[in-house]
């Protein structure tokens, strides 16, 4: 099965969406750039218009100005209350759109031939492909609004005017703000790309990492029990000799309770009992330990008694079991094969 991180519409879908936040920086850095310098484009306008007679002009640019800067601080006031990727790529187009409309405005009233104002719109697409970083589809749309006002203006100039040269330059800073948006857009999204393999990578060593841990573990568990299991079965085979000649002597004795006294003969059929039964439970421990050491892989595949075997474990614990209930709900008979993992 392919990872997800060489499903390339998985990974645009995400690149799309973790770089909201950078999205929404980069509008309100730009935002705040184009107030800036819309407010500080007065300056430009008071040196070329400073000598025409009457203030009509100067007002009318200055206008355009402050309501340029007033439509940017609503779109920055738009960016701190909305989250949806695809209204914060409007609210992106338009922070471009407002200083264009402004800078088109102008050269519609002074018009635009032989006008230095245009160079403002190849300024704005330089700095769209600069702070935005587009896909190369927006950047398309940001060059034909901006070209494409250029030429409306020279349409409803009143005059007709010679727009050869500055259209030549508009489209070729428009088609290289273009390439450049795709190459740098291509750039980051193979950064991201490999950084998600990159991450995809480390996943997956992380996780055979762990597992791998988890059999050193396990084998290191499995060699103390194998070490556990030699040293019981020497143990086993200790106690199991002791254990004979007490299962000896106590038949011995109990031969000899008919020689006793009636009076004296109950006591000590009591107490012989009560050690046969002392020496029968450690007979069956020693029986389960062995059994449990033993580890004979011949056996595996036979059936065995299932409701025995839980027997068998449980008085191996019997010691950690004291004052839980525990209670078995097995058939008697139930038998299951025997596996080794």
């Amino acid at each position: 099965k392919e990872s997800r991180a060489d499903d390339i519409a998985y990974l645009r879908q995400r690149f799309y969406e973790d770089g909201g936040d950078e999205m929404i920086a980069n509008t309100r850095r730009g935002a705040w750039i184009a107030v800036g310098m819309s407010l500080a484009g007065y300056f430009l306008d008071y040196l070329l218009f400073r000598n025409v007679p009457g203030q009509g002009l100067m007002i009318t640019i200055i206008a355009l100005r402050v309501t340029a800067a007033g439509m940017l601080f609503f779109v920055l006031f738009l960016l701190r209350h909305v989250q949806a990727l695809n209204v914060i790529r409007v609210l992106s187009h338009a922070v471009a759109l407002i200083p264009m409309f402004v800078l088109d405005w102008v050269l519609l009233v002074i018009g635009p031939e032989g006008s230095s104002y245009y160079a403002g719109l190849n300024l704005i697409m330089v700095a769209t492909v600069l702070l935005f970083r587009w896909p190369l589809k927006h950047a398309v749309i940001n060059a034909v609004f901006c070209i494409g006002g250029y030429l409306a203006v020279a349409v409803a100039a009143p005059e007709r005017a010679n727009i050869g040269i500055p259209l030549f330059f508009l489209i070729c800073t428009g088609v290289l703000s273009c390439l450049g948006s795709h190459i740098l857009h291509s750039l980051r999204f193979r950064d991201y790309c490999t950084g998600q393999k990159l991450d995809e990578k480390n996943r997956q060593l992380g996780e055979a990492l762990e597992e791998l841990h988890e059999n050193e573990a396990r084998l290191l568990q499995a060699e103390k029990l194998s070490s556990l299991g030699r040293m019981s079965a020497g143990i086993v085979h200790e106690v199991n000799n002791p254990l004979n000649y007490a299962v000896t002597a106590l038949h011995m004795l109990r031969t000899y309770s008919d020689a006793l006294p009636e009076e004296e003969r109950q006591d000590y059929e009591d107490t012989v009992g009560d050690v046969e039964e002392g020496v029968g439970r450690v007979i069956k421990i020693v029986s389960d330990l062995r059994a449990f050491t033993k580890g004979d892989v011949q056996q595996m595949g036979q059936e065995v008694n299932l409701a025995g075997v839980i027997e068998a474990a449980r008085r191996l614990v019997s010691h950690d079991l004291r004052g839980i209930k525990f209670e078995v709900d097995v058939p008697e008979d139930l038998a299951c094969l025997l596996y080794t993992s």
